[in-house]
Order: structure tokens, then sequence, then C-alpha cells
């Protein structure tokens, strides 16, 4: 039978990641929330909770939720019409645009959450880490299907070849 889990801790939630073969280390987060960061198919990714708890006893602190949550650097302008196509065929998971696009604060972050008001099985909490590994490759293949048909959809304009001739304005012609 499955250990029931009635908040989540980051020790809660490092155990789970290592008994699945991940490596874990904790990190200062803001506001004192701890988060962990990992990785999965070299790709990095942080795990932060959310809506402290009533203390837990001897066990620390406690939380009702957290995010999973990987985050791209987005060079050049993403439309969020791409976002929102992902979004209306995955369910698990959401897709941000933060930041200006095409400015250097732009990122495109992967979130999912793990919800453990109420209680969330050990098993549970092991196949949100299973989904959580098949989104970010699965993420990652989508954007190299979609964002050269952007490029093609868009392209760039082509500078002149250096032999064609140069328009000349009026002023200078009669110099």
């Amino acid at each position: 039978m499955s250990t029931t889990h009635r908040h989540l801790s980051p020790e809660i939630v490092t155990e789970a990641l290592q008994s699945a073969g991940y490596r874990v280390q904790a990190a200062p987060g803001a506001a004192g929330a701890p988060v962990l960061v990992s990785a999965t198919g070299g790709l990095p990714f942080e795990v932060r909770f959310f809506n402290p708890l009533p203390p837990a006893g001897a066990t620390g602190a406690a939380w009702a939720d957290a995010a999973f949550r990987a985050a791209f650097r987005v060079q050049g302008d993403l439309p969020l019409s791409l976002v929102n196509s992902w979004n209306a065929t995955h369910r698990f998971a959401r897709l941000l645009l933060a930041g200006d696009t095409g400015a250097s604060n732009a990122w495109l972050i992967l979130e999912m959450d793990v919800i453990a008001l109420g209680g969330v099985l050990a098993d549970n909490l092991r196949a949100h880490l299973e989904i959580w590994d098949r989104l970010i490759p699965e993420l990652v293949a989508w954007l190299r299907a979609e964002l050269p048909k952007l490029a093609k959809a868009a392209p760039i304009a082509e500078p002149a070849a250096p032999d064609a001739p140069q328009a000349v304005a009026p002023d200078e012609a009669a110099q």
C-alpha cells in the first residue's frame, strides 16, 4: 500500500525524485520557501513550494502544493498563439510566456502543479514525476518542429546581392 502524504515538503519531494533516479539539490527560494533543483534529459528544472501550512510537528515545514518549472530563454519573437496551441493540446502542464517578447528578459516557462491538500499517494507523486519527465522532451521536440514553421511564415528580408545595381538619389546623380 502506498503512503498518503497530507502535505508536501522538500524531504518528501526529494525522496520521490531520488527514488526515480534524479539528482536533487536544495536551494534558497523567495520569502523563505525552499526550491529543489534537478534536471531531466540534461535540461534543468526547479520544484517550488507554495501555500505554507501550519507547522506539521516534528516533520518541519509543510506546503499544500508545489510546481515543477522549467524555463527556456526566448530569443526573438514568439507568438502567444504558439504558446496557446501547446496549452490546448496538453492538459497536465501549462506553457507561459514571461517578460517582453523579443527582449532579453523573455522566458518560455513550462509548469506543472502537484497538489497535496487532502492527501496525495506516494504512487501518485511518482506518476506526476513520470508525466513531467515525458513533458520536457516532448516540449523540446514540439518546439523544434514548430519554430521552423514560424520562420517560413515570416521570412527575414534578405540583403541585396553585392552585384545588384544600387538606386541613386536624384541629388547624387547630379553631382
